[in-house]
């Protein structure tokens, strides 16, 4: 009887169902070695694999034949809402396609997001955009909104067409954990995230993001500052694969920690004002002026925390806080009690309030560092936000993602350090779960010829990051290489600091060569990797980018021939998680930089090199605008993290080598 690996590498095979439906199909032995692998762990008792899969391996395709062949329930987690998408529409429909034409039965897969990515039908009913929503360019975005409203089945905010990420629209139509009634909520059963979490529970395959994954292993294990029952967002599955692995240790760094945004609290004031509820409190002025008051308190808090969170003026607002807070959910209290008509309301309202306080309980006093956590101020352009991140995260992964699990796969491009798993394995966590002998680790090289279609660029001459002339320095070889390849250019900065100031500086003459020029912000990702693509087929695209396009970008053919990275991915000093978790590491005799920083900085280097080459047929340049890798010592460990490119110092040489070389791929 066949087995389960049998059933996979038919669906490799060179005359079999996956070569009938594409051209010009050939095996790639590292894809059908991946599926294999996959096959046979899941032989073995409490199975773990660990696989790098190179660029070009064809991985999702590797794990999906399993996936879908496999008689259990399969959960596929991946670093990001638009990975999730692009796997549900792209690879997804072919591979169920092909093992329907196997087996005769078509699988059932789900597609599953956090609940603010969801249309709230009870907000929806009540969209009316205001005056402070309205401008000049809104009425477009206006009546792709309406349709959605109308005519979606799934309420995913992905179906509208070019919404930005940070569109205000959307906090007026979708709702977050906080703020859902929950079953207090009339249209509780026609919601989009009740049907969709229904509908999972009868699935064979679930496809997530690992944020989603995280809150999902949040609310079971109960680690977080407030109090909630036992619950779950994700149904339990027999076998997990974690695609994208390398991204799993930050999000859960993120997604296990305690964060308060001022935002946060404008929109619990703002709901409080929307309640209408207030005249039946019996002093509604003092209510509404404690009310509005909390934002700029707590923005004072803020401001001061850093360097002045032991001080009486800091505790002094702390106390002042509290006291508002306490008096805003007295008045609530006793509201709750008069209007049984809006209860579920006040009781939301309430709720809400108290996670707030007991969150900043957590966060202002020593329970946060007691717990081991560390705490700080983040700013952006949407205000503060006090956030308190575990210090080390592989511990609590370990015990609440993969203790128990149920057989898992972690898979990526970038999980190897020179050669070795042994960085990704510290990070993640995952060893220390089960018996390593049950551990299995896999490298499989890229099927690409990176040495013969691709170059890699470091210049001789320029001078080290950190000396004043370096900002000179890389715009000149910026100039230099963006005439080499007359666009198609990714400018990758490792700060929006050097990528504000090398925009301002090179856009008009970028402009000057005839090529149109992209930042990121300027418009929703999608959309500008869609303009920056069509513009080559006419100008030739220049886009500055960070760190959100260094990975999960896939740019194919002629539109991507020059990645150009300003300087080696180091985190910061000054980031307090590093700092941290630097204090920690030395304070049991390790070495942070080369257990740690180096690292995290090889592997960051690798997904920024990953850009280039997406199929056999691309070809091109990565340059590095950072002698360090060079003239340090660790230069050894970066440079033996990456794939076989031919090296060039020399701008001369490195011209030469493009003209004789990578234009040949471009006629």
């Amino acid at each position: 009887m066949p087995t389960l690996k049998d059933h996979v590498q038919a669906f490799f095979d060179l005359n079999g169902p996956l070569a009938q439906r594409l051209s010009f199909y050939e095996p790639r032995l590292p894809q059908v070695q991946m599926a294999a692998a996959i096959a046979d762990m899941l032989e073995q008792e409490n199975g773990r694999l660990i696989v790098e899969a190179g660029t070009g391996t064809g991985k999702s395709f590797a794990y999906l034949a399993v996936a879908l062949l496999v008689n259990a329930k399969v959960l596929i987690s991946t670093a990001t809402k638009t990975l999730q998408d692009q796997l549900f529409q792209k690879d997804l429909p072919l591979a169920l396609d092909i093992v329907k034409q196997m087996t005769g039965k078509r699988k059932h897969v789900i597609l599953m997001k956090g609940r603010s990515n969801y249309l709230c039908l009870l907000k929806a009913k009540d969209f009316r955009p205001t005056g402070d929503l309205l401008n000049a360019n809104s009425n477009q975005l206006l009546d792709r909104i309406s349709e959605f409203i109308i005519n979606t089945q799934t309420g995913d905010r992905a179906e509208i067409l070019d919404f930005p990420d940070d569109s205000i629209y959307w906090q007026e139509l979708s709702t977050t954990s906080e703020t859902c009634l929950g079953q207090e909520c009339p249209l509780y059963f026609d919601c989009f995230i009740t049907k969709m979490r229904k509908e999972a529970q009868n699935a064979d395959v679930i496809i997530v993001n690992h944020s989603l994954l995280c809150a999902d292993r949040n609310l079971r294990n109960s680690v977080q500052v407030n109090e909630q029952a036992f619950a779950q967002i994700i149904p339990d599955a027999d076998l997990w694969i974690i695609d994208e692995a390398h991204a799993i240790f930050d999000v859960a760094t993120r997604h296990f920690g305690v964060s308060l945004s001022i935002g946060r609290m404008q929109i619990l004031v703002r709901d409080l004002h929307k309640a209408t509820l207030f005249k039946k409190i019996s002093d509604p002025f003092s209510f509404r002026k404690v009310c509005e008051e909390l934002p700029s308190l707590l923005n004072q808090l803020f401001l001061k925390f850093s360097a002045l969170s032991q001080t009486d003026e800091a505790l002094k607002l702390k106390d002042e806080i509290f006291d508002k807070l306490n008096f805003v959910e007295v008045n609530l209290l006793s509201l709750e009690e008069k209007d049984s008509k809006e209860k579920a309301v006040i009781s939301s309202l309430i709720r809400r309030l108290q996670n707030i306080r007991s969150e900043l309980d957590f966060m202002l006093g020593n329970t946060a560092k007691d717990s081991g956590y560390v705490t700080y101020v983040e700013k952006d352009n949407r205000g503060l936000t006090l956030t308190a991140s575990p210090v080390d995260a592989s511990q609590i992964l370990s015990r609440a993602l993969w203790a128990g699990s149920p057989y898992t796969v972690l898979t990526s491009a970038s999980l190897a350090v020179n050669g070795k798993l042994d960085s990704f394995i510290g990070f993640s966590g995952f060893a220390s779960s089960i018996d390593e002998k049950k551990l299995k680790q896999l490298i499989l090289p890229t099927p690409f010829d990176f040495e013969n279609q691709s170059a890699f660029y470091v210049p001789s001459r320029i001078v080290n990051p950190a000396e004043n002339r370096f900002q000179q320095d890389m715009e000149n070889e910026i100039r230099f290489l963006i005439s080499l390849s007359k666009g198609g250019a990714f400018l990758l900065f490792t700060s929006y600091r050097a990528l504000s100031a090398t925009y301002d500086n090179l856009k008009e003459e970028i402009e000057s060569m005839g090529l149109q020029v992209f930042r990121q912000g300027d418009a929703p990702k999608l959309s500008l990797l869609k303009d920056f693509c069509n513009a080559d087929e006419e100008f030739g695209g220049v886009l500055f980018a960070t760190h959100s396009f260094w990975e999960g970008v896939d740019v194919q053919g002629k539109a991507l021939r020059m990645v150009i990275i300003d300087r080696l991915p180091f985190r910061s000093p000054e980031d307090p998680i590093l700092k941290a978790r630097t204090q920690q590491m030395q304070s049991e005799g390790l070495s942070a930089f080369s257990l740690l920083s180096l690292p995290e900085a090889a592997l960051a280097l690798k997904q920024g090199v990953g850009r280039l080459l997406r199929t056999r047929n691309d070809a091109g340049v990565v340059a590095v605008l950072d002698n360090r890798i060079y003239e340090k010592h660790y230069g050894r460990t970066l440079l033996g993290s990456l794939p076989p490119m031919r090296r060039f110092r020399d701008q001369d040489l490195l011209k030469d080598f493009w003209n004789q070389k990578i234009l040949s791929y471009f006629c």
